[in-house]
């Protein structure tokens, strides 16, 4: 699956912060996918900056996307990720954001 920084840098915040021991194990194996490595950090110059003040995350987007293979154990963490998000009415209506989801759904 084509991901982009965006979509990186939302699927992490999005992954549980507690769970059971065997959905920590895959969680574990998601952050190790979705992390920035050193090289995209200074290949896309990412960088945090204070915009009216709120501190973003910033970065060149061109070519930015990533092949990423799931488990089915890690897109059914996604999945559920989502789902939950959508049951407490939280999907953040950007068209990004949007994309994303409907990736996951």
């Amino acid at each position: 699956m084509k991901l982009s920084i965006f979509d990186r840098i939302t699927l992490g915040g999005l992954l549980p912060e507690k769970s059971s021991y065997e959905q920590a194990v895959v969680v574990r194996d998601l952050r190790k996918k979705l992390t920035l490595t050193q090289d995209e950090i200074v290949k896309y110059s990412v960088r945090t900056e204070v915009v009216n003040g709120n501190q973003m995350m910033l970065w060149n987007p061109t070519n930015d996307a990533l092949d990423v293979d799931f488990t089915q154990l890690e897109t059914d963490v996604l999945k559920n990720a989502f789902k939950e998000l959508n049951n407490r009415g939280e999907i953040r209506t950007t068209d990004e954001f949007l994309d994303l989801y409907l990736k996951f759904s």
